[in-house]
C-alpha cells in the first residue's frame, strides 16, 4: 500500500470517527436525574390558618415522608392576587425543631412573628434527604387576617 492510499485511510477514518461524535452527541440536552421514584415524597393535601402572629401550615405526606429532611415557609404579601408568586421571605425549620411536629405522614410547621393584620400568601417546600433529588413545592396559599 502506497503513503498517498494510507494518507487517504487515515483521513477518512478520522472523518468517520468526527462524524460519529457528531451523531451521537446530538440529542436532548439537559442534566441528568436520578431515577429514584422510590425515594420522592409530595404535599397531597396543605391548609393554612393564622392564629394570632402565627401561620400553622398542616400537610400531608405522600409517598416516602421518611426522606423528608427539612421544611421552607415561603411567604409574601398578600398584595397582588394576579401577580405570579415571589417570596419575600424563606424561613427554614428542621424536623426537630419546636416549630414543627412530624407524626410520621402528618406535618405540622408553625411560622410566628407575623402581622396578624395582614394577609399572606404562602408555600410549603420540602427538602429530600438525597440532595440530587428537586425540591417539592406546594400549591401556593393565602391566609386571611385574624378577626
Amino acid at each position: 500500500m502506497s503513503l498517498g492510499n494510507r494518507l487517504i485511510i487515515l483521513v477518512f477514518s478520522l472523518l468517520a470517527c468526527l462524524a460519529l461524535a457528531l451523531v451521537a452527541g446530538c440529542g436532548k440536552k439537559a442534566w441528568p436525574e436520578p431515577d429514584a421514584k422510590q425515594e420522592v415524597f409530595a404535599f397531597s393535601t396543605v391548609s393554612a390558618q393564622m392564629h394570632e402572629t402565627c401561620l400553622v401550615v398542616q400537610a400531608v405526606v405522600s409517598g416516602n415522608w421518611t426522606n423528608l429532611d427539612g421544611i421552607f415557609v415561603e411567604l409574601a404579601p398578600d398584595d397582588c392576587k394576579d401577580c405570579p408568586f415571589r417570596p419575600g421571605e424563606r424561613r427554614e425549620f428542621s424536623l426537630n425543631s419546636p416549630f414543627v411536629v412530624q407524626q410520621e405522614h402528618l406535618l405540622a410547621v408553625n411560622v410566628c412573628g407575623l402581622d396578624k393584620n395582614a394577609s399572606y400568601r404562602w408555600r410549603l417546600v420540602g427538602k429530600n434527604v438525597f440532595s440530587g433529588l428537586r425540591e417539592v413545592l406546594s400549591p401556593v396559599g393565602v391566609t386571611s387576617p385574624v378577626k
